[in-house]
């Protein structure tokens, strides 16, 4: 689900080509877990959080600790497994989404059925977009700090004359703190794309079934919340 920005992460689209995960917008079509065209539904933001884990896979792909890899044995890989802190945080909050036109909805995250995810750690085999890799190292890694502005908009700029504003120079980052971005997708049906290589799961979709693999029908299942956990049961 989340990735960093300006971490040289990249997408790969349906017709072949990469992009820029913080590039990747609603309307874009990707490659999916089965090579096929898949669309882009929404996405969002939010700063790097005190704290959180980052970490580094096979010197390839960094990420942060609650990124979920689709294994070679159809399991979902994620670093400590149901154990997952941040992971358990997102089953008991709704998600506000960018989607298409730049229209902002919400929805429950439902997540992934506790069966399904295994612990992401060194050994583990994974899919990629060439068939599968070993998982041979996973290393903790700093990320780039939150760089505070510069200048303040009362003092250097709303108290001064006209005559002493450069407008031509005036750059938005001056004023703010420049934070460092994390980047959520969700995409259709199975919600899954392919990350430098990696298979990859964004933001679980609420209409697909993971246990079985297909999308469930329009209507036919109910969302529960039980012990402040959303979750779907097919009716």
């Amino acid at each position: 689900m989340p990735f960093i920005k300006n971490t040289e992460t990249k997408v790969k689209l349906a017709n072949g080509q990469e992009i820029a995960i913080e590039n990747l917008v609603p309307g874009n079509w990707v490659s999916n877990k089965d090579s096929f065209p898949e669309n882009v539904k929404g996405y969002y933001f939010r700063a790097y959080r005190d704290g959180e884990v980052t970490i580094k896979i096979n010197n390839e792909l960094v990420c942060t600790s609650d990124q979920i890899f689709i294994g070679a044995d159809g399991s979902y890989y994620v670093y400590g497994g149901n154990e997952n802190t941040f992971l358990d945080k997102l089953k008991r909050t709704n998600l506000i989404f960018i989607v298409y036109d730049q229209m902002v909805a919400s929805r429950p995250f439902v997540g992934l059925p506790d069966n399904l995810v295994k612990n992401l750690e060194v050994g583990v085999v994974l899919q990629t977009e060439n068939g599968e890799k070993i998982v041979e190292s996973i290393e903790v890694v700093d990320i780039l700090e939150n760089v505070p502005a510069i200048k303040d908009f009362q003092t250097d700029l709303y108290s001064k004359d006209i005559s002493e504003i450069d407008i031509d120079n005036l750059d938005v980052w001056d004023y703010n703190d420049r934070k460092t971005l994390i980047v959520h997708h969700v995409i259709g049906n199975s919600s899954t794309y392919v990350v430098n290589g990696y298979k990859c799961l964004g933001v679980p979709n609420n209409d697909w079934d993971y246990e079985t693999d297909v999308v469930i029908p329009s209507g036919t299942f109910e969302i529960t919340v039980e012990n402040g956990k959303f979750s779907k049961r097919p009716i």
